[in-house]
Parts: structure tokens; sequence; C-alpha cells
């Protein structure tokens, strides 16, 4: 399954993530963002392959450390 975004979907998580980079610095952290179910989605995606990948390397220096 190909996991790369579309660019519109890329630019909406873009543009998603400057808007709320400036209300931080502004000091306005809890001003709403909007953000498209897409790059929403893409989000999750992102943060759940990311975390296979972190306990694969766990695994890996689990089993090269009990050697």
């Amino acid at each position: 399954m190909n996991r790369q975004p579309a660019r519109g979907q890329r630019t909406d998580l873009e543009s998603a993530l400057r808007e709320a980079s400036r209300a931080v610095r502004a000091g306005r952290p809890e001003d709403p963002v909007t953000i498209s179910a897409s790059a929403l989605w893409l989000l999750n995606e992102t943060l759940h392959a990311q975390s296979e990948r972190i306990e694969q390397l766990k695994n890996m220096q689990l089993k090269k450390a009990s050697r």
C-alpha cells in the first residue's frame, strides 16, 4: 500500500501545522486549527509507522544485548 500523500494532502497538513505553530508562538495554544480528515489520517498513519519502527529497533537492540 502506498502511503505517500498526494500533494494536496501534504499541503493541507503543512498549512495546518503552520497555523498551529503561529498560534502557539503568539501565546494562543488553545486556538482551534482546521485540518481535513485525510490530513489527520495521514498524520495517524505516520505516527503508527514510526511507533512500529521504534519497537522493531528496540527488539533488535534487546536481541543483540542478549548474545
